[in-house]
């Protein structure tokens, strides 16, 4: 009997959260999603773990506590140490409620409040006993964008945090000129499928950090999504929710070349294993990349009759569409 078909696929197509393609031709838009480069001098790392914040909290828990500073916000982008006993941690809720304690206690080096965070996102991995947490930050309810606190959590213990909130986005008007509907329509008006059909089109508004000139601005913008066919995209846009001014535009379709393998078991013998180049698949990107309800699909497709494998003799699998099926209902089983 044979053993379950497992497919390698390159180490981007299990980490992206993104649907898949092959490469596009040139005129299809990438586009860069607008992540904040965090940077360290020496000197400004030295003046800011100096601060009356760090200082308190290496007071409550050793100054072997290590701390590389956000030089624009002034907060510890990343601290590690040899670990805080957290308590006994019997589920998710006792994580949250002893991290939010931790941030009550020490609210200057977080940048925040309990009540300005959403619920945590926790996650336990059962064979390192390690927790992971995340806390959105929130501007009167609204979210900002990539900010927030994380925490990891080994044996009960904090072992490493990050702070990525932003103190001086508390004054921040959250009342917006355009609705969401506006919104998407803006987007794809200014984004680079404008003749294209766009579905599945979602919004919500956010704060959105951005560095201009060395300082940090914030502005209240949409953050849209939509899907076209023709071009393959998954369009994310940052639209100023007074203005209408498209921000930024990028595709999360991530695009890959070259060839891609399978590793199956041949018939005959039954306990050998056969590597050959994967010609020809489909499969529901949800499930297999965490996307619930958005009916991406992830489509490898190139030269070859075959619906599934690498090139086989009649020997091997007996030449039969029904054995084609099966492996491919056994892949699919695998991965989902």
């Amino acid at each position: 009997m044979r053993a379950p078909i497992t497919i390698l696929l390159l180490a981007a197509a299990a980490l992206t959260p993104a649907a898949l393609a092959f490469a596009p031709d040139e005129t299809v838009h990438i586009g860069v999603e607008p992540a904040r480069i965090v940077r360290y001098h020496k000197e400004v790392q030295h003046r800011l773990g100096q601060s009356a914040a760090w200082a308190a909290f290496q007071a409550d828990f050793g100054e072997t506590w290590q701390a590389r500073f956000d030089e624009r916000t002034g907060l510890p982008h990343r601290a590690w140490g040899p670990g805080i006993d957290l308590g006994e941690l019997q589920d998710a809720q006792d994580l949250e409620s002893s991290l939010r304690d931790l941030i009550a206690r020490h609210p200057q080096l977080f940048g925040v409040s309990g009540a300005e965070l959403g619920p945590a996102r926790i996650g336990y991995i059962a064979r390192t006993d390690t927790w992971y947490a995340t806390f959105d930050q929130q501007v009167q309810g609204v979210p900002v964008w990539r900010g927030g606190l994380t925490f990891r959590v080994r044996f009960g213990k904090l072992v490493l945090f990050g702070v990525e909130t932003h103190p001086a986005a508390r004054g921040l008007s959250v009342s917006s000129q355009l609705n969401a509907e506006l919104a998407i329509q803006e987007a794809v008006r200014q984004g680079p499928a404008a003749s294209a059909f766009h579905d599945a089109p979602e919004a919500r508004l956010i704060v959105f950090p951005e560095e201009r000139d060395g300082q940090l601005h914030y502005r209240l913008a949409w953050e849209t999504r939509t899907r076209t066919s023709s071009p393959p995209g998954l369009w994310v846009s940052l639209i100023d929710a007074r203005s209408g001014e498209l921000l930024h535009v990028w595709n999360e379709v991530r695009f890959l070349t070259g060839p891609h393998w399978l590793v199956h078991h041949r018939a005959e013998p039954a306990d050998l294993q056969r590597r050959g180049q994967l010609h020809w698949l489909q499969l529901p990107v949800d499930d297999l990349l965490g996307h619930p309800g958005r009916d991406r699909q992830l489509r490898l497709l190139a030269p070859g009759p075959r619906l599934l494998g690498a090139p086989h003799p009649r020997g091997e699998h007996g030449g039969r569409r029904a054995d084609l099926q099966r492996e491919r209902e056994r892949l699919l089983q695998r991965l989902l």
